[in-house]
């Protein structure tokens, strides 16, 4: 479990050691007292599986403190609430960087379990809980009207491809129901609204930054923004740009489930080809006929 100090954090703290946890590429660059707090509490937590808990209680502490309401709209959002809107995108984040091997159990002890699941099968489950809170951010983000048109549409778009309920998809992978033309076309299209989102979200922190280099006051106006103003711009811009990331790695995720599928089937012949019994069943299979045979 992740470290109890959090639970003294506010959620805004709380978060920023998640998401720093992630941004380190899963290196721990907590301090000494803090690393003698995991020692004991911690042992067997990657600092990727640290934040996985972290965002998790995170969650759960805001739907029951009511931060965050599935029927508000943007303009009803407080400034101070909306980062609190990534953490899904974060949780997937999370899971997309998570080992393949057991949640919170060391890699070594899964290895000399037998009956662990293979690396591909537990990279789809990662993969898999990636994408649903993947998902699970895209609809809330459309929900409160925070997209452009754009990115509704290939939202949309990468809906329509993994549905399931779908004949046709059934019988297609889900990567090959565009042709590469338009891949190729979606691809450079979403590519140049993170780049726009990516170069906004810097002018804001610039901004910000040149606010309290000056010592301005929060009402005090620099650019057309007073504190208050420029926080929320930066905020809905960084949760733009989250958008586009989330639907650059779904699409990725699409055609890492279809190998890994491949994998996993090929995985299976091998141990049914291995298991003894199968060759024992053979065996037994091969003399029952030669013995009907002599009768």
């Amino acid at each position: 479990m992740a470290s109890s100090k959090t639970d003294s954090m506010t959620p805004s703290e709380t978060l920023a050691v998640a998401v720093g946890l992630l941004d380190n590429n899963g290196v721990s660059s907590d301090n000494a007292s803090d690393k003698q707090e995991d020692s004991s509490n911690n042992h067997h937590q990657t600092p990727i599986e640290k934040s996985i808990d972290i965002l998790t209680k995170l969650q759960i502490r805001l739907s029951r403190s009511g931060t965050l309401s599935n029927n508000e709209v943007l303009d009803d959002v407080a400034t101070s609430s909306l980062e609190f809107i990534g953490v899904e995108y974060h949780l997937g984040r999370a899971f997309l960087m998570l080992p393949t091997y057991q949640l919170g159990s060391s890699n070594n002890n899964n290895n000399n379990n037998s009956n662990s699941a293979s690396p591909s099968i537990l990279r789809k489950t990662n993969i898999t809980r990636a994408t649903d809170y993947f998902h699970a951010y895209l609809k809330k983000v459309d929900q409160l009207d925070l997209l452009n048109e754009a990115t509704i549409k290939e939202y949309h778009t990468l809906l329509d491809m993994e549905d399931i309920d779908d004949d046709d998809a059934k019988s297609r992978p889900a990567t090959t129901r565009m042709n590469q033309s338009q891949i190729r076309e979606m691809k450079i299209q979403r590519f140049q609204r993170k780049r726009a989102a990516s170069q906004k979200q810097a002018q804001f922190q610039s901004l910000l930054q040149r606010r309290s280099r000056l010592g301005l006051a929060q009402e005090e106006e620099m650019e057309g923004h007073d504190f208050e103003s420029l926080s929320r711009t930066l905020y809905i811009e960084t949760l733009r740009l989250y958008a586009e990331e989330c639907l650059e790695e779904i699409q990725s995720c699409l055609g890492e489930l279809e190998m890994l599928d491949m994998a996993i089937q090929m995985e299976r012949g091998r141990m049914i080809s291995q298991d003894p019994r199968m060759h024992s069943d053979r065996i037994h299979s091969r003399n029952g006929a030669a013995a009907a045979g002599g009768l």
